[in-house]
């Protein structure tokens, strides 16, 4: 699935061949937002990266594609992370909470500014784990495969979001809400489908406060 097949397929739908109503890149851009949707809701580009941990050393930056953290997993166990505000109410002083003080196998973590902070910091070198869904890379105009970031089956579900988009220019509000309505629908109806083929874990939202900006496969970062 090429950006083009899905770009032309909008355009004879909307009667824009000669693309006098959108550019290319208007396009291409709604493509990206489309996607980033797509893997948000139904779990796609995922990544485990892995570390080992230092003794003693308790912040860790996070891979720098991260879009959705979904769990943090130190020698075998799932950690509970926390937002920095969440650990300051829970942790306030260190020592103030639940979890004991000093080395030893870490069992929570909060995120701020793009790092991973673990509480208590490791006594050995533990192998970390972090399971996310990563970012694709930008759609590259006429030239980018899809199915390298979403499968074919998402084909019409991008035709959909786009003409929902050409609606919204078009002032017909009506129509966005339909188009966007068989959108949603229908990438949740994909999702149901995976349902039994993967697993699926709780999620952490990476926010732009967290990761201090704005906002499988197995790497080592």
């Amino acid at each position: 699935m090429l950006v083009n097949d899905v770009v032309a397929r909008v355009r004879s739908y909307v009667g824009d061949v000669n693309s006098i109503q959108q550019t290319d890149a208007q396009l291409w851009a709604w493509i990206d937002d489309a996607i980033k949707e797509i893997i948000i809701q139904n779990d796609l580009c995922q990544k485990t990266a892995t570390q080992a941990l230092v003794v003693g050393t308790d912040t860790y930056p996070l891979p720098t594609d991260i879009f959705k953290l979904y769990s943090i997993i130190v020698n075998g166990e799932k950690i509970k992370v926390y937002s920095l505000q969440e650990w300051e109410q829970l942790n306030a002083g260190y020592g103030a909470g639940p979890t004991p003080v000093g080395n030893n196998m870490p069992i929570q973590a909060y995120i701020w500014a793009g790092n991973l902070v673990l509480f208590p910091a490791p006594n050995s070198a533990f192998t970390m784990k972090v399971n996310y869904i990563y970012e694709p890379v930008p759609v590259a105009i006429g030239t980018f495969d899809l199915k390298t970031v979403i499968p074919d089956t998402y084909h019409l579900r991008l035709v959909t979001y786009l003409i929902a988009q050409y609606k919204l220019m078009d002032d017909d509000t009506n129509g966005y809400m339909a188009f966007m309505d068989q959108f949603r629908s229908g990438i949740l109806d994909l999702k149901d489908q995976q349902i039994g083929e993967s697993d699926v874990y709780a999620s952490i939202s990476v926010t732009p406060r967290d990761m201090g900006e704005e906002l499988g496969n197995q790497y080592t970062w």
